[in-house]
């Protein structure tokens, strides 16, 4: 028979997955701006891009395999490709892994699963259209991400 203690803590369990659903909600409605168009996107729906870059093989055991990079989506308007992008020039390198320093691993944690589909590419497309998009890096307070070190 549980105690009492098992019994708060379960109900205080139960409580917490009902309000991150509640914030999930809340987040999957907010806008993110296309660079070209100035035009606010939710991001239930748009599609995010996950972008991967391929490390080869070295030495005897090292590499040949693909990690994670940056983020992206495809503005329904102009069709323009936005790279979600991050200023982390202000984080030390070896601390960039951090995810209570670093924002864009927040907003991949937090945001990523939300958008209407996650799209995963492992190449570069050839001749598209892009532009730099810094919207969310530069409202991170709205996003609940950690502020810039000034």
């Amino acid at each position: 028979m549980p105690s009492m203690l098992e019994e708060k803590l379960k109900d205080l369990h139960e409580k917490e997955i009902i309000l991150l659903k509640k914030i999930d909600k809340e987040n999957k409605r907010k806008d993110i701006y296309c660079t070209c168009c100035n035009t606010p996107h939710k991001i239930e729906n748009i599609s995010l891009i996950q972008t991967h870059w391929y490390t080869q093989p070295y030495g005897c055991n090292e590499g040949d395999y693909w990690q994670e990079g940056e983020v992206q989506f495809v503005c329904p308007k102009t069709q323009i490709r936005n790279r979600l992008l991050f200023d982390t020039f202000n984080i030390p390198w070896n601390e960039r892994k951090d995810y209570n320093k670093n924002s864009e691993l927040q907003f991949k944690s937090k945001y990523k699963r939300l958008f209407k589909e996650v799209i995963d590419r492992h190449e570069k497309p050839k001749g598209y259209n892009f532009v730099n998009n810094f919207y969310v890096n530069n409202n991170r307070s709205l996003f609940g991400l950690v502020e810039k070190k000034k």
